[in-house]
């Protein structure tokens, strides 16, 4: 059963930071370029950031104000998905009405990756009265949303800071616009799914999944990942796991391998998907096909075993290849055996899997021992029950 943990947790925002100039660094995210139309000649001064933070939540509840001047630091937190709304302002007091020059951009410095967007936009109210960010006479914020998935079990403590600048076509920072807004919040998944032990838990989204305290915290656990792939396993009490399934078409993959094979992926890339058991993967297909495991973008061998009539959970029986592992991997499944280059390993290889909130590179698979090895070319190690 799904269960919503939306506890406020902790935030505090400073506004108002010192407004000497700030010359974009490569750690700096470039954001929210003003619009085309807008014209170049925009006298501004300095403006700042009411102190006013309007967020609206990614599961489409209220919109809540928070007073960042007064908030108390164990009373707020951002989740995923969640975008923040910063109303600009003069120095001198009162909204900013007038045009966002085209050459204006939100720069964002540290911890820029648990961002998703930045942009400026005018009020709800002033949108629907037909109002565009081009216009004059009219509210308007800064924009910042952040990441749809968060692939990190614990609360995270993130500091950023934003300001509006005036850049050149390289976005150089010619001159600062605003003041820097310093924000500082935690960060944690805004849903948490908790195992059922009597039924099968279907994974529809990325989201961290715990068990329970006590005795009730404990038993085998039976997942259903679109009920193309399933993993069955002992759980302890109180544990915590993250799933990141993805079924997608790998081009890459098919085209390295001659576009002759039909496969059939089964990526499991989060990072946090480790189990104090080893359990089964069980992948649904015919007998007569060849299961692989992709490491580094190439098939390598798994050991796996063909069953019929795996018993996922009473009512659920599938036939298909089983594999016991305790940290789910990326597989593919061939109608046609792949051949595997020989190849020599030399050193330790750490396996590291991809983190979406990031775009980081895949690296998906399993450490390999410390000696000069030989893999002889051949297919997939299936041992047919």
């Amino acid at each position: 059963m799904k269960k919503v943990l939306s506890v406020l947790l902790a935030a505090a925002m400073v506004m108002g930071m010192s407004v000497s100039a700030m010359a974009a660094t490569t750690s700096d995210k470039v954001w929210g370029k003003g619009p085309e139309a807008a014209s170049s000649t925009t006298s501004v001064t300095e403006l700042t950031f009411n102190s006013n933070m309007e967020v609206v939540y990614a599961d489409g509840s209220d919109v809540v104000t928070v007073n960042c001047d007064e908030v108390d630091e164990d009373e707020f937190v951002f989740h995923p998905g969640d975008a923040a709304w910063f109303k600009i302002e003069k120095v001198s007091g009162g909204a900013y009405t007038d045009e966002i020059d085209a050459d204006w951009a939100i720069y964002i410095k540290d911890h820029s990756s648990y961002i998703k967007s930045a942009e400026f936009v005018v009020s709800s109210a002033d949108k629907k009265a037909g109002y565009t960010i081009a216009d004059k006479g009219c509210n308007k914020y800064v924009k910042i949303t952040f990441q749809a998935a968060y692939d990190e079990l614990d609360i995270d403590d993130v500091d950023f800071y934003f300001y509006i600048a005036d850049t050149d076509k390289n976005y150089a920072v010619k001159k600062d616009i605003s003041k820097q807004a310093e924000v500082h919040y935690l960060f944690d998944n805004w849903l948490v799914e908790f195992v059922d032990f009597d039924f099968l838990n279907d994974v529809d989204y990325m989201t961290k999944w715990v068990t329970e305290e006590g005795k009730a915290g404990k038993g085998t656990a039976a997942f259903s990942f679109n009920k193309e792939a399933y993993y069955v396993v002992k759980m302890n009490p109180e544990e915590e796991v993250i799933f990141n399934y993805d079924n997608s078409y790998d081009k890459d993959l098919d085209k390295a391998y001659g576009y002759d094979a039909d496969i059939e992926s089964y990526n499991f890339k989060g990072t946090k998907d480790n189990f104090n058991r080893v359990g089964d993967v069980i992948i649904p297909a015919d007998d007569d096909t060849f299961v692989y495991e992709v490491v580094d973008g190439k098939a390598v061998e798994v050991e796996a075993e063909y069953v019929k009539g795996y018993e996922v959970i009473k009512g659920t029986k599938v036939n298909g290849w089983v594999i016991e592992t305790n940290e789910l991997g990326y597989y593919i499944v061939s109608d046609i055996e792949l051949e595997i280059e020989a190849e020599e390993v030399e050193a330790e290889v750490e396996a590291e899997k991809a983190n979406p909130e990031t775009g980081a590179a895949d690296f998906v698979g399993a450490a390999v021992a410390m000696a000069v090895v030989s893999v002889a070319a051949a297919g997939a190690l299936a041992l047919k029950k």
